[in-house]
């Protein structure tokens, strides 16, 4: 939704035996973020931004279902007052995530050792354990530690011989 239209939607099977585990609208997204809205709401809050938008539920973030957002995605994020943190998965695509938001001056996050997403992290922890560790832990655009988490938690996969 944006100011309260519908622009996009998207389904996802559960069922790990479908073959064909998303359906979607077939129309443009490079300027869709799930969760639009949250951009523009008055806020101290640090607002999460997520490549999913089963990690952006729970932590009332922002997808932008990609691990590569669009030209268009970051001029959308560029326009919010927030403080925006981007929450990074713990595999090859959460590397093109963390630059993306590092080159533009926004600060990462990752989620507790022993668990590569949100959605893990929820259910090792506990919702207020993960948001109460994400809040504790967001590492500051241009630090040296955001290079050292980056070598040390978002590997190349094996499985895609990356």
């Amino acid at each position: 939704y944006r100011k309260d239209r519908l622009i996009y939607w998207q389904a996802r099977s559960i069922d790990p035996n479908e073959k064909k585990r998303y359906d979607q609208y077939t129309g443009s997204r490079k300027a869709v973020l799930f969760n639009h809205d949250k951009l523009f709401e008055w806020s101290n809050a640090p607002l999460f931004i997520c490549e999913g938008v089963f990690d952006a539920l729970p932590v009332y973030g922002v997808a932008t279902l990609t691990s590569s957002p669009t030209k268009a995605q970051i001029a959308l994020l560029k326009k919010s007052k927030r403080r925006l943190v981007f929450v990074i998965d713990k595999d090859s695509n959460g590397k093109n995530f963390a630059d993306a938001a590092l080159q533009n001056g926004w600060d990462i996050v990752f989620t507790e050792q022993g668990t590569d997403d949100i959605g893990e992290s929820i259910e090792k922890y506990g919702l207020l354990f993960t948001y109460y560790q994400l809040m504790r832990e967001i590492i500051p655009s241009g630090s040296k530690k955001a290079d050292l988490y980056l070598m040390r938690y978002c590997k190349r996969s094996k499985k895609n011989n990356e």
